[in-house]
């Protein structure tokens, strides 16, 4: 009995790292937006690509994993594991569904280098990120509690409840 206590818990051991990690969101820490037709045309002819496609880079964000790696703002993301990049969406899917702490190549485009890989550590997406990412895709907002007025405004002081006609004062 005492050795199946000992070979449960053993597992449970096990399994719960496995679990959390399995609920983390892979992150990069970069802003990126969609490329506007004129980009694409121009990367294509610059480039010489059938067409333009890609996540340009807006934003490094200091001390993630994409500013350990070298990412820049201006980068044009054209590859993830030698697969195309398409638009921010896929990126964005693709980052998050790495394993956190993986090493990924990734494809960039660079005004004054042109194409070169660039290997990425993938870090886990912070709460605060991953909250804010989640009220994106399910339209609403999600705040810590602590300092939050109540809804409807906060209460005068002294006041009892509602009445008919308002507040009630004691």
């Amino acid at each position: 009995m005492r050795r199946l206590v000992a070979s449960l818990f053993l597992a449970i051991a096990l399994l719960v790292p496995a679990a959390e990690a399995a609920t983390r969101w892979g992150w990069l820490g970069v802003r990126i937006r969609d490329l506007s037709e004129q980009e694409m045309e121009e990367i294509s002819k610059r480039f010489g690509l059938r067409e333009g496609f890609g996540a340009v880079i807006v934003e490094v964000i200091k001390e993630t994993p994409a500013a350990a790696a070298g990412l820049r703002t201006g980068d044009l993301v054209v590859a993830f594991r030698d697969r195309p990049v398409v638009d921010t969406r896929g990126l964005q899917r693709a980052i998050a569904a790495t394993t956190v702490g993986e090493s990924v190549k990734l494809t960039v485009l660079r005004r004054e280098e042109g194409r070169r890989p660039v290997q990425v550590q993938v870090g886990a997406m912070p709460d605060a990120v991953a909250a804010e990412r989640v009220a994106a895709e399910y339209g609403f907002l999600v705040r810590d509690p602590d300092g939050q007025p109540e809804p409807g405004g906060a209460r005068p002081p002294g006041s009892l409840g509602l009445t008919g006609a308002g507040w009630a004062r004691a």
